[in-house]
């Protein structure tokens, strides 16, 4: 994807401001899941597919993973652009906490 090379360059450079406390797993969402134990996050974040049945899929592969009183949030939570997005969080999750302007739901 165009532009991806300068999103990945300035990610690298925060995950190097929090060493031990970010790691990038270049793979699938599922396949990332698979080598993170339950119950170990304190947050994640799902910026995936954009797909009803994607973001199903990794909702439900990733709250698991998520401490008690840890936070789920992704990306592209545009109901015109993206209804799949909305969708599947609402129905799993229910109304998000909060919406940010860059499409952001927590």
């Amino acid at each position: 994807m165009q532009g991806m090379a300068e999103v990945e360059a300035a990610f690298d450079a925060m995950a190097a401001t929090a060493p031990g406390r970010v790691r990038k797993m270049k793979m699938t969402s599922v396949e990332a899941a698979a080598l993170v134990a339950d119950g170990s996050l304190d947050v994640v974040y799902i910026d995936g597919n954009h797909g009803y049945l994607d973001i199903q899929e990794d909702i439900a592969t990733w709250l698991p993973k998520l401490k008690d009183g840890g936070l789920i949030a992704g990306h592209d939570y545009e109901p015109l652009e993206r209804p799949g997005v909305p969708r599947a969080v609402t129905e799993r999750l229910g109304k998000p906490d909060a919406l940010f302007v860059d499409t952001t739901w927590v």
